[in-house]
């Protein structure tokens, strides 16, 4: 179960959910938390996250320290599924931004006027393309109550609820009727000012004031008291991964932040673990029946008979980025794969998996003059935000003791989402140019080890890898917008094309050696070749450059059957060398390079080896020009390979 809290400024609402179902709502004082021991004593709460429009108080500090569950708070820096164009994010309360995410999470792609009724009645706007513009706000029913009462001596203080007729006959109805009417009439002039601005709109009304009035509201299309509450409960849920990840500030965004991905598809990932990782990425002749090797789907046939392999794995990363003389630094963190392995025969392996193909994210502005007025400026905002991932199945056939082949195939999708915009210090037109990317297609790669003895301990295996290229199944939706005012504009112009399969990915080709000395020492090389070159972009050819990597590694387990723990952890070090694939307007795109460096430290959970692979990396991501944009990046990777014997006979004498 999950607990939501909302705190506004007059009241506080916790309510307990059990999967979609909101099993309690308690609603109280907003300065404390009393009721919080005793909703986690009376339900098995796992997890919890709180949004609050107030400073939260010293007692309700101790309150939340008290209770025994992670809790995520929502602030103006938790990452969310929409673009928030607001010009002091750090100043928007966070009920407003719930209820707009959630609102475009029941109606994405649609034009959305979300309006909460609380102690503030707010207006909130977000268009089909996911962009939050801000909104107004204005005193709701108990401040013009209370405001009448203290700034006009003889009227009272009355309760909203009673009779409400279309003119007072009485003191209390007229001032009833009077802030509950005007407030409808309130509202119906914002839904009628935006339905002429955007026939096809949609209106949310929420809040605790909503039921004073949304019957005699023709217009409301949507009307949830708990659609904050509801919103922030989705959150919850996706917590899961945030505390997994060990980064409660990342879900649901990008694991990168780099203006380089605004080209071409973005960031490339490797198809290898954490293991492989710390090895600098060597991968293609590795034949380890205690890991899952993705890159070679040969690999997939050395699994060991009794055996069931689960991985899965995490990054974190910390990078800083410099360019003339300034710099600036981003964190992020993301889930990277999950995959399974098993025997089918005692020839054939089985293997399935989740990776990211490519990453795109970024979020910068440049501000500068205009030519011949110094007086004007001129601000250009670039955002992007994506990426493809790819879930495979693969079989790997011994064929020969020392010959094995192998072949996965696959589903790869996700959406590439790229903007900018350029608007002036001055009353002028604001222009807004949008690439949405969407992704549906196929992915196929095969693979072969060869094996040869040297010596009765010593191995050396040769990999080679293809992996299929060609034309994704995707749609661009290319358009230019051109607005007076992104909130309230009084027109709009858009011009907007969908071109079909104008992207693709390359043919890949890869070769390795793999060294393994008494089962202790293993050193490998890779080398690959990804040919995008002749790869489209955007229905264009020539766009990109040859990619080539080279990668070197090395594995020592001092003992893999001693008594002392530390002869049987894995030291694993690395580096690899890639040349860039993009092609940037005037230059060529960045080079990099990575040192990596790990451990394997064997866990014995249960019955079998289990192994939790821990990976520091440095990259260099060098321009090919001095003043470009250069990145320092720190990432520690975490990966654990559950190895248990699921298929073992066990028999009594």
């Amino acid at each position: 179960m999950n607990l939501v809290i909302d705190i506004g400024n007059t009241v506080a609402k916790l309510a307990v959910f059990d999967n979609e179902d909101m099993i309690e709502v308690i609603r109280g004082s907003n300065h404390s938390l009393d009721c919080l021991p005793m909703l986690c004593h009376k339900y098995p709460i796992k997890k919890a996250i709180i949004a609050s429009v107030i400073t939260l108080s010293n007692t309700i500090k101790r309150q939340l320290k008290k209770v025994n569950i992670p809790i995520l708070e929502l602030t103006y820096q938790t990452p969310i599924p929409i673009q928030n164009m607001y010009k002091t994010p750090e100043t928007l309360g966070m009920d407003r931004l719930a209820a707009v995410v959630g609102a475009n999470y029941l109606c994405p792609d649609k034009n959305l006027l979300v309006i909460d009724a609380g102690t503030a009645l707010t207006y909130e706007f977000i268009d089909a393309q996911g962009r939050y513009w801000g909104g107004n706000i204005s005193p709701g029913i108990y401040i013009r109550f209370k405001t009448l009462n203290a700034c006009c001596d003889k009227l009272p203080l009355i309760e909203k609820g009673g009779d409400l007729p279309e003119f007072g006959y009485s003191t209390e109805t007229a001032i009833r009727a009077g802030v509950i009417k005007g407030i409808e009439f309130e509202i119906m002039g914002y839904i009628r000012l935006m339905q002429k601005k955007h026939p096809d709109l949609l209106v949310f009304l929420t809040g605790g004031d909503k039921f004073s009035f949304d019957t005699n509201l023709k217009s409301i299309i949507f009307a949830d008291r708990f659609l904050v509450l509801k919103v922030l409960r989705k959150k919850a849920l996706l917590s899961v991964l945030m505390i997994i990840s060990g980064c409660l500030t990342a879900i649901a965004q990008s694991s990168v932040n780099s203006p380089y991905t605004r080209y071409g598809l973005g960031d490339l990932s490797d198809r290898g673990f954490a293991n492989n990782a710390a090895m600098g990425g060597v991968g293609y002749g590795i034949r380890n029946s205690g890991y899952i090797n993705m890159t070679n789907p040969a690999s997939f046939s050395s699994v060991d008979s009794l055996s069931f392999m689960f991985d899965m794995g995490m990054s974190l990363k910390s990078s800083n980025y410099q360019e003339n003389g300034f710099k600036s630094n981003a964190k992020n963190s993301s889930f990277d794969y999950m995959a399974m392995q098993f025997r089918l025969h005692k020839r054939l392996g089985l293997a399935v998996g989740f990776t990211p193909y490519s990453t795109v994210g970024y979020n910068f502005s440049t501000t500068s003059p205009v030519e011949g007025n110094d007086s004007y400026t001129a601000t250009n905002t670039f955002y992007g935000d994506g990426g493809l991932q790819q879930i495979t199945a693969g079989l790997g056939f011994k064929i020969l003791d020392n010959l094995s082949i192998g072949a996965s195939a696959g589903y790869i999708y996700g959406s590439l989402d790229y903007q900018s915009s350029i608007s002036f210090n001055t009353n002028s037109d604001q222009t807004y140019v949008y690439n949405k990317v969407k992704v549906k297609s196929y992915v196929a790669d095969f693979g072969l080890q060869y094996t040869q003895p040297i010596g009765k301990t010593d191995f050396l295996t040769l990999g080679l890898v293809y992996g299929l290229g060609h034309t994704l199944n995707s749609t661009d939706t290319e358009g230019i917008q051109v607005t007076d005012n992104p909130t309230n504009p009084s027109y709009s112009a858009v011009n907007e094309q969908v071109i079909n399969d104008s992207y693709g990915i390359p043919h890949t080709f890869g070769a390795g050696l793999a060294y393994t000395h008494n089962n202790k020492l293993t050193i490998g090389a890779d080398y690959t070749l990804q040919k995008w070159s002749s790869v489209k972009y955007k229905n264009k050819t020539n766009m990109y450059e040859d990619l080539n990597k080279i990668a070197i590694g090395a594995e020592f387990i001092p003992n893999p059957i001693g008594r002392n723990y530390l002869q049987r952890i894995r030291y694993r070090i690395g580096f690899n060398y890639a040349t860039p694939y993009l092609k940037l307007p005037q230059y060529e795109g960045p080079s990099e390079y990575s040192v990596n460096g790990g451990f394997g430290f064997p866990l014995y959970l249960f019955q079998r080896r289990t192994i939790l692979n821990l990976t520091g990396q440095y990259v260099r991501v060098r321009p090919s020009v001095s003043n470009m944009l250069s990145e320092n990046r720190f990432v520690i990777k975490l990966g654990l390979t559950f190895n248990e014997p699921w298929f073992m006979k066990w028999k009594v004498n």
